[in-house]
């Protein structure tokens, strides 16, 4: 055993490097390279030292010339320092406002980490409902007088006056064009042309026909609040079996105009609601019964929701329900709603199929003209027996888009209820829009 000893001393003095693992990893082509064993230290088999397979230490090997052996291998493990991945940022405080498509401010972390986010004022989202009918209508005046609260995003960039394209899915109402109301902001300028036949068994018209010419203006101050022109242009009349003042004219019509507030905006769910109020000015021409009395006040409000939304399409609803009421005796007074039900065709926004249904239900007689039926939207003739008169109005059409910016429309009516005293026996509507 001394002489195993004597060896063991002997070959640590010779020792000249010391072996270690290291961290970093790099290519191993051999055990020499492993060991570090010097070139001119004996002769080593080549050729790889490990192969597919179970992992097994390497086997001792025997090198000749200076007849070094060498010692048992240990396994030699490759790594490197485990380096954790840095924090996750901190969550945003709560009530930190959301942007579109509930993103929150800082990015979708926030979201991500289930952060309870509070819009800000004026979105018309969250909190109560009046809570959220202050919200609109202060940030409609920030809107108007350029404030920190101005958050009109409809347009290209924010524009003042242009319209509300967070909602550019909705068609606009085809027909009953002077009493039923898009509830949103709008920019545009809408010619239309109508032409009614009046129902044979009228007692005055007796088949005649009336036209109308007319142009619609719309400005949006911001998403809220805007100013429409509901009614002016030219009118004609046609009134085959009557004496004067029934007979055939033509001449400027009424004009329609009045701001509109669109109190509701939610572009989750689709959403929208307005109040407005026209005001009736009969400075038309006699001749074709557009100055019948002084003036008549027409509140309403409008009301717009998307749903049953497919691959094939989306359905869109909209309504206007109000009451046009004059300042005097003159004028005849009626309620109305009208009802739009239109499909958007493989979610394209191009071709919108539509039905429409108009009633009218007049709720005092005027005291202009001894007759028993009136003019819906067309005429106010005073009529002194239509208390209680309720008239009925199917509509189909289609609308169609070339663009937001450029639409096309054609519809027809047909009455339905109380023909005889009205003039709706048929009646075409057609209406281009040009909208900014």
């Amino acid at each position: 055993m001394r002489w195993h000893g004597l060896l063991a001393l002997a070959l640590g003095a010779c020792a000249t490097q010391a072996f270690a693992q290291e961290k970093a990893w790099r290519r191993v082509d051999s055990v020499r390279q492993v060991l570090n064993v010097p070139k001119d230290v004996g002769t080593m088999q080549t050729g790889p030292t490990v192969t597919l397979g179970r992992p097994e230490p390497l086997a001792p090997r025997e090198a000749t010339g200076s007849q070094v052996t060498l010692g048992p291998l240990q396994r030699v493990v490759r790594a490197q320092d485990f380096e954790p991945p840095p924090p996750p940022p901190p969550p945003p405080p709560v009530g930190t406002p959301i942007g579109p498509g509930g993103v929150g401010a800082l990015g979708e972390e926030a979201y991500n980490c289930g952060v309870v986010s509070a819009p800000a004022a004026g979105t018309g989202h969250g909190h109560g409902w009046w809570q959220r009918l202050g919200d609109n209508i202060k940030g409609c005046w920030d809107g108007i007088c350029g404030g920190v609260g101005n958050t009109f995003q409809a347009g290209p960039g924010g524009q003042m006056f242009c319209s509300d394209h967070r909602f550019d899915g909705f068609i606009s109402p085809l027909t009953n064009p002077f009493y039923f109301e898009d509830p949103r902001a709008l920019t545009e300028l809408r010619p239309i042309f109508i032409w009614q036949r009046t129902p044979s068994g009228n007692p005055i018209a007796a088949g005649g026909d009336n036209f109308v010419m007319a142009l619609q203006g719309r400005l949006a101050f911001n998403e809220y609040l805007s100013l429409v022109v509901h009614k002016l242009g030219w009118v004609q009349t046609e009134f085959e079996g009557g004496g004067p003042p029934f007979t055939n004219h033509s001449g400027l019509s009424e004009i329609h105009l009045g701001p509109k507030l669109t109190f509701i905006r939610n572009d989750s769910s689709n959403t929208l609601a307005a109040l407005g109020l026209v005001f009736e000015l009969p400075v038309g021409d006699s001749d074709v019964f557009q100055n019948t009395g002084s003036l008549s006040l027409r509140p309403y409000v409008s009301f717009g929701q998307s749903f049953w939304r497919s691959d094939y399409g989306t359905f869109y609803f909209l309504n206007t329900t109000g009451v046009a009421f004059g300042t005097d005796s003159e004028r005849s007074d009626q309620f109305f709603t009208s009802f739009h039900l239109s499909y958007d065709v493989g979610n394209l926004k191009k071709i919108y199929p539509l039905v429409e249904l108009h009633w009218a239900h007049y709720l005092s007689n005027g005291s202009s003209q001894p007759i028993n039926f009136e003019g819906r939207d067309l005429f106010n003739f005073g009529s002194t027996d239509v208390r209680n008169l309720d008239e009925l109005v199917l509509a189909f059409g289609v609308r169609y888009k070339w663009s937001e910016a450029i639409q096309i429309g054609v519809g027809t009516e047909f009455g339905i209820m109380n023909r005889d005293r009205t003039l709706d026996n048929f009646r075409l509507t057609l209406d281009f829009i040009w909208r900014y």
